[in-house]
């Protein structure tokens, strides 16, 4: 079971160790081929077609300048918008938490927060879509006191796998803290 853990980690890009019994996941792994293909190669080959366009006189706003003008906007929106999906997958997942046998330790910049596993409510499942077949899924904890607590956000093309790797994830944190709940038998 805790290798497919890893695997699945692996594959969303989140960056965790595994110190015994203690499963340590913290922010999600730099991806500087997609930084540089959705988000930089977009934004320069924009910039550089508006320029090229002043550079040889195009009006920008009858004729072939239309076009460029839509494709440098095209390409433009294109990378404020992965930089806008990039920046929320690294909020979602900026805060570094410990799965131990019977307790989760969430630590941020308002200190730490340990729940036993008499305090987890539940667990809770989200999934969105933020683009044309792009969704982003979350998985948080619910305290006793109906506190939300983030544990990490997953993006894939396929709404199916990010509800089902979440839900992967909640089952296995589940058995993980030995929360024993008879009224939460998710399938």
């Amino acid at each position: 079971m805790q290798k497919v853990l890893e695997a699945k980690l692996k594959r969303h890009k989140i960056s965790y160790s595994i110190d015994g019994d203690k499963i340590n996941i913290g922010k999600i792994k730099s991806d500087y081929i997609t930084f540089f293909g959705y988000i930089v190669l977009p934004l320069l080959s924009a910039f550089g077609l508006i320029l090229l366009s002043l550079y040889y006189g195009l009006d920008l706003f009858s004729g072939t300048g239309v076009k460029v003008t839509a494709g440098a906007l095209m390409l433009f929106g294109f990378g404020i918008f992965n930089i806008n999906k990039q920046k929320h997958k690294s909020d979602s997942n900026s805060d570094f938490k410990i799965i131990d046998s019977n307790s989760i330790i969430f630590e941020n910049e308002f200190g730490i927060h340990e729940f036993k596993s008499s305090e987890i409510k539940d667990f809770i499942i989200q999934v969105e879509e933020v683009g044309e077949e792009v969704f982003l899924g979350s998985l948080f904890l619910l305290d006793n006191q109906d506190r939300e607590f983030i544990i990490f956000t997953i993006e894939d093309n396929s709404q199916q796998y990010v509800a089902n790797d979440l839900k992967w994830f909640s089952k296995y944190f589940i058995k993980k803290l030995n929360v024993n709940w008879d009224e939460l038998n998710k399938e």
